[in-house]
């Protein structure tokens, strides 16, 4: 089935919501696991009857989580895959249209071949018959026409298949920039140190996806560049206890405690605005208002897109 820029629109909106069904899946599978873990290694509720009932509860979050997980996964593989199909079509179909304008250009470039032969020809006649020269001369001067027309044809059979190959480039360029994980090249993280380096000592850390080759990869790449800049430096400091992502978290959240200094906000502000200079998608955000006061600085690296 061929698909129109409004179905792949809808493909994307679908596979979002989707994604976010397999995150809140996982959300719930990780309750169940909590469950499970204090009805079976505490004694927390201390009554057995409610321990019992919190176990049961929990093996049905776990059932649930896994069930949700697994047609979410499913579904969303469905729809990536009909979105890149989509994309590799167009790519196909340019490449056939510079393929068949090409041949039109050959077409073209015969036809006026013959048509410059026929004039040649004409010519030789009229050196010959000058009694039939008028007639001769209206010959050549259609030849003439002809091989103007054809050479016209050519040069816009031309332009049309160096129309066409850009818009197969261009198709080619989408599709790999739709499937190249986000990265930081060397003079790009040079370009976010001097940036950051005036907020300098300032105290991060660093949260992916767990699961997400590509978030773990950006993120762990964003924790090395910063701890390069020079003293006073950024400082990695991960929390103590296990921390993940819930679903639905798309670019990077650069997040500040409401009430921290004015210097960490500008330190969260400046590494938000460097990161999206050189194409890593951020913002800032507020969090943790109900806990104590704190400088440290949060990066919640969620997908790309």
């Amino acid at each position: 089935m061929t698909l129109t820029a409004s179905d792949v629109a809808s493909l994307k909106s679908a596979l979002g919501w989707w994604e976010l069904a397999e995150y809140m899946s996982t959300g719930v599978l990780f309750v169940g696991c909590i469950g499970e873990f204090f009805a079976e290694f505490t004694r927390f509720p201390k009554s057995e009857r409610a321990r019992h009932k919190l176990a049961r509860l929990s093996l049905i979050l776990v059932i649930g989580g896994i069930a949700g997980e697994l047609c979410a996964t499913v579904r969303t593989s469905e729809l990536s895959g009909q979105i890149i199909a989509y994309v590799q079509e167009n790519a196909a179909a340019a490449k056939k249209s510079a393929d068949a304008a090409a041949q039109d250009a050959k077409d073209a470039s015969s036809s006026a071949q013959q048509a410059k032969g026929d004039a040649g020809q004409a010519e030789l006649i009229a050196r010959g018959a000058r009694q039939e020269a008028d007639s001769f001369e209206n010959d050549i001067k259609s030849a003439k026409e002809q091989s103007a027309g054809a050479e016209s044809h050519l040069a816009e059979a031309l332009r049309s298949a160096a129309g066409a190959e850009h818009e197969a480039a261009q198709a080619e360029a989408e599709l790999a920039k739709y499937r190249a994980p986000r990265w930081l090249t060397d003079l790009q993280a040079q370009a976010i140190v001097d940036k950051v380096q005036p907020f300098g000592p300032q105290v991060f850390e660093v949260t992916p996806y767990w699961s997400s080759n590509e978030s773990l990869g950006i993120a762990q790449r964003m924790a090395d560049v910063l701890t390069r800049v020079p003293v006073p430096g950024w400082n990695l400091e991960q929390p103590k206890r296990w921390t993940a992502l819930l679903g639905g978290v798309v670019g990077v959240i650069v997040w500040v405690h409401p009430s921290a200094d004015d210097r960490t906000k500008g330190a969260a502000a400046a590494l938000a605005a460097a990161l999206n200079h050189e194409g890593i998608e951020a913002k800032t955000s507020f969090q943790n208002p109900s806990d104590a006061k704190t400088n440290k600085i949060g990066l919640e690296v969620g997908t790309k897109q």
